[in-house]
């Protein structure tokens, strides 16, 4: 019987080192499978927000999109601004003076004059166009003049007059900083 016994206690200690190590590599994995799902539960939670975030985006979107159909565009509008740079370049030219910069606005505004703070005149629109000419003083005056000659109806809002530099002529050199509000007649359907 005591060969039985010491096998009994051999097969104690094998048995007891393979339940520990079965033990073991259980443990692992669980702590394996419920890190992964630690990990899964985080990234569901930022997947979630992301799409949040893109679904709250694509709300202003298409609140943006509504808004731009109500919007209405006119050609009118751009060839009236195409002709006041016409009409600015052949002036300056004709005035031997240098239209450094034509800038305007893309957005139409309600009509408002700079000399009138209130107006009943529905149905008219402004864009803002600033210039810059540069050239003698008496000759950049002439070409200011003339933009009173373009066929579409402006308002002067503002003027500056910096001087420059003198000519070799000993004529002074201006730079002429205007600002105009082309005015369009709205459409109406």
């Amino acid at each position: 019987m005591k060969g039985l016994a010491i096998l009994n206690a051999y097969t104690l200690k094998l048995l007891e080192r393979v339940i520990m190590a079965f033990g073991l590599v259980t443990l692992t994995i669980c702590l394996f499978l419920f890190g992964n799902a630690a990990y899964n539960f985080f990234q569901y939670n930022e997947t979630i927000k992301k799409l949040n975030t893109t679904k709250t985006a694509i709300q202003k979107l298409n609140e943006i999109l509504d808004q731009a159909k109500n919007i209405k565009l006119s050609a009118a509008n751009t060839n009236d601004l195409g002709t006041v740079q016409a009409a600015l370049d052949r002036f300056a030219r004709a005035n031997e003076c240098q239209l450094v910069e034509a800038v305007s606005t893309n957005e139409e505004a309600p009509y408002l004059s700079r000399y009138q703070k209130t107006t009943d005149d529905k149905g008219w629109k402004q864009v803002t166009v600033q210039c810059q000419v540069l050239g003698p003083l008496a000759n950049v005056m002439s070409m200011v003049k003339g933009v009173s000659l373009i066929s579409v109806p402006i308002e002067i809002q503002t003027f500056e007059i910096s001087p420059v530099e003198k000519l070799s002529n000993g004529r002074p050199q201006v730079i002429v900083k205007f600002g105009l509000q082309v005015l369009k007649q709205e459409a109406t359907l």
